[in-house]
């Protein structure tokens, strides 16, 4: 969700920035402060994996490590250019939402599209959240008690917390006090690569030598190559669904210009206080907005059973735009947004490179699934890392499981029990029974990444794009196709990729 969640992040998590306060212009700092916040998730912790897997299909770990920077900027670079499409589409067909300059551009037969591909990205990173979730409270629970990982049950330290605090907290009927829960994120993920830069450094997991090198779980391992060797299509397609897993924040993009545009936005009476930079990252409106945005996907989910009227046209809109703005203030607020988007997405590049390199040169191809699992329960520094990092995805997989829940039950066409605790309860435990199959969080993570961070990251962006250039064709029509045939390609083979590993034959 980051995802978005995200995503795993926030990841990607879709829901979480909330657009258009009050009317009230932001500034550019704000926006790229919340952009960042909104990026930056635990998606991160499973790129060495990936950068690790490049490796074992035949490059060198130094090979692996310059072929993984390179495609960490290369497909930032991408992310960040769908970003900015997102918003300009909603600029050009005033729009306040995804699902609505999709509607407004390719028509409304084709609505679901991103509504569905969202749906996909909320189950892949509710799972993913409940397995870090199990692997870091059983990492912090060995070291209090100074034993082994392997000696506590991993899957009933999960069915406890999933009982004790994640059903409750999805039970909240407002979202509202866990608006904050990716700034959480966001300070655990900087604690992390403070961590790991440290024990890089210190030499702690040098095997033989460090302090931690007889107390991990996996051995560093690194390769060579006397001349470079081309890692598989599959294992490229593996990590960049990883890297597109990690940048997910795009269903955010409507609101990010909906802050710097102006007259963009409905007043609903709780604005920040205009001198305070940080109002915006603990407003309740984002979480409370998130209630809203359920509609959208439910509503534009093609399903039989689902009502007519049930959500008005205005309502899909969540933050219509039909106002009229001068054309020379909506290219200056066009400016701002692409200069934010690239700040942002430009900081989140750097602080993934500098987790991935950092963590990837330390343990090389033994990196596990989620990096955090490779260090020693009982390395003080890690379990301050893992301890903020469990606290954000407590709080991030309500913001996943409620929308999963409802449009599951619009879709069965049963919305009478949306407020069901029972309903709730089943919910959260389908999902941490998955979660307790201890399936690969690498794998997961890249099944959301190669699905539906593929249509929301590049082929919607770019279709919506081409489809305002329709009558004019620019100069960047080439290179808007070539994202397309880009996130199709990764979108295919990561996905096939990622069920390989799962098991699942295609």
């Amino acid at each position: 969700m980051h995802l978005a969640l995200p995503a795993l992040r926030r990841a990607p998590a879709p829901l979480l920035f909330a657009g258009g306060q009050g009317g009230s212009k932001v500034s550019e700092l704000q926006c790229t402060v919340a952009l960042v916040k909104n990026i930056v998730g635990t998606g991160v912790l499973t790129l060495p994996v990936g950068i690790s897997r490049l490796s074992e299909s035949g490059a060198s770990s130094a090979e692996a490590l310059a072929i993984a920077s390179a495609l960490l900027l290369i497909v930032g670079g991408l992310n960040a250019w769908g970003f900015v499409l997102i918003g300009e589409a909603c600029a050009a067909t005033r729009q306040g939402s995804y699902v609505g300059a999709w509607r407004k551009t390719m028509g409304p037969s084709l609505a679901f599209l991103p509504a569905l591909a969202s749906l996909v990205l909320c189950f892949t990173a509710s799972v993913s959240c409940a397995c870090v979730i199990a692997d870091t409270a059983t990492d912090l629970l060995a070291g209090a008690l100074q034993v082994e990982f392997d000696a506590l049950p991993r899957n009933a330290v999960l069915a406890s917390i999933a009982a004790g605090v994640l059903a409750p907290l999805c039970l909240l009927p407002s979202l509202a006090p866990l608006g904050s829960a990716s700034v959480f994120g966001v300070s655990g993920i900087l604690i992390t690569g403070i961590a790991m830069l440290t024990r890089l450094a210190d030499g702690s997991y040098v095997p033989g030598q460090g302090a931690f090198s007889d107390m991990v779980q996996a051995a560093p391992q690194f390769t060579s190559a006397d001349s470079l060797i081309s890692p598989t299509a599959g294992s490229v397609a593996l990590l960049v669904s990883l890297l597109s897993n990690a940048f997910l924040a795009h269903y955010n993009a409507p609101g990010v210009y909906n802050e710097l545009a102006p007259a963009a936005s409905v007043d609903d009476g709780r604005k920040p206080k205009a001198n305070d930079p940080l109002g915006r990252l603990r407003s309740s409106t984002a979480a409370e907005q998130v209630n809203a945005f359920f509609q959208v996907f439910i509503a534009s989910i093609p399903v039989a059973s689902l009502r007519e009227g049930l959500v008005s046209s205005q309502r899909l809109e969540v933050v219509a735009r039909d106002r009229r703005v001068p054309e020379a203030r909506v290219q200056r607020a066009l400016s701002s947004f692409r200069r934010v988007v690239t700040t942002a997405f430009g900081l989140s590049a750097l602080l993934f490179l500098l987790l991935a390199t950092s963590s990837f040169a330390t343990f090389g191809n033994a990196s596990a699934d989620m990096i955090l699992n490779s260090y020693a329960s009982s390395d003080p520094l890690a379990s301050v890392a893992r301890a903020g990092v469990l606290l954000a995805v407590l709080f991030e997989f309500p913001l996943l499981e409620r929308p999963f829940r409802l449009t599951v039950l619009e879709g069965l066409g049963q919305d009478q029990l949306t407020n069901a605790p029972w309903v709730a309860g089943l919910s959260v435990a389908f999902l941490a029974s998955i979660a307790a199959l201890n399936p690969p969080l690498e794998t997961i993570a890249a099944l959301g990444g190669s699905t539906g961070g593929a249509l929301l990251i590049y082929v919607a962006p770019a279709l919506m794009s081409l489809q305002l250039q329709s009558s004019q064709p620019g100069p960047g029509t080439a290179a808007r196709w070539a994202l397309i045939l880009a996130g199709a390609g990764v979108g295919t083979l990561g996905t096939v990729e990622a069920l390989l590993k799962l098991g699942i034959g295609v």
